[in-house]
């Protein structure tokens, strides 16, 4: 079993590695917020603050308003935050991984494999993807945010969002393969699907921090943690039964 469960990764990450438009689609977004996370870091988080603050000042003609940079320094941690989380996981390999395998996929469902090594070959491409530059931009963010007791949250955050992502894309490709495609990734339902999922993972929790006026940020994050850890047993439960039957029907 480990010797099939190896040899599926492997293949899988052949498959990922054979087509460049693939590669860049989904890499992307790790590396710009790991370069992100870098920029903030050297520049200094008040410096990179003022830049923000100049960027707003030029859509005025005149002076402006007061009232604008408390609110953005106030919610500049927890924003800057979630708009990295937003731009790492947006693509996840997996929302195009089964229409990767196109009218070739009868070979997995022709051999004694199981259905759970498929998927799960699957997920640990994509994790593979965003692990390391998922550690870095925690570890960087934290230090650029200078609050060390960020790493930990930040990188349970991280991680748990690129599983959740890694879930929610596999689901989307089985409800929605393109077995027939001339080229192996385009901006498929799937691909749509699971990038506005993922927005409102994102999104949602952060429209609350602003709609609560929450001032805890250890607490906040404590809930996401929470809230993505049941999001990922609920949404790995529903992979592995109606998951199995939309394999099954491909």
């Amino acid at each position: 079993p480990s010797k099939v469960s190896k040899d599926l990764f492997v293949k899988e990450l052949n498959n990922y590695m054979s087509i460049p438009i693939y590669v860049t689609n989904t890499i992307m977004g790790p590396i710009l917020t790991l370069m992100l996370a870098i920029v903030i870091l050297i520049s200094g988080k008040n410096s990179f603050i003022s830049m923000i603050e100049a960027i707003i000042a030029s859509g005025y003609e005149g002076p402006m308003p007061s009232g604008i940079m408390p609110v953005v320094i106030k919610n500049f941690d927890v924003t800057i935050i979630f708009v990295m989380f937003l731009m790492q996981v947006l693509a996840p390999t997996t929302a195009s991984s089964i229409s990767i395998e196109g009218k070739k996929i009868w070979i997995l469902k022709a051999h004694p494999i199981s259905y759970k090594d498929v998927f799960k070959a699957k997920i640990k491409v994509n994790f593979m993807v965003n692990l390391f530059p998922a550690v870095l931009t925690s570890i960087f963010l934290s230090l650029a945010l200078k609050n060390f007791w960020y790493i930990p949250l930040l990188l349970a955050i991280s991680l748990l969002l690129v599983l959740l992502s890694s879930i929610i894309g596999l689901i989307a490709n089985l409800l929605f393969p393109k077995l027939s495609w001339e080229s192996a990734v385009k901006q498929g339902i799937s691909v749509l699907l699971t990038m506005g999922i993922d927005f409102c993972l994102i999104a949602i929790p952060l429209l609350f921090y602003f709609v609560l006026n929450i001032t805890n940020t250890y607490l906040f994050f404590g809930i996401i943690i929470l809230i993505y850890t049941l999001c990922v047993l609920i949404l790995s439960k529903l992979l592995y039964t109606k998951g199995v039957k939309l394999y099954n029907e491909i």
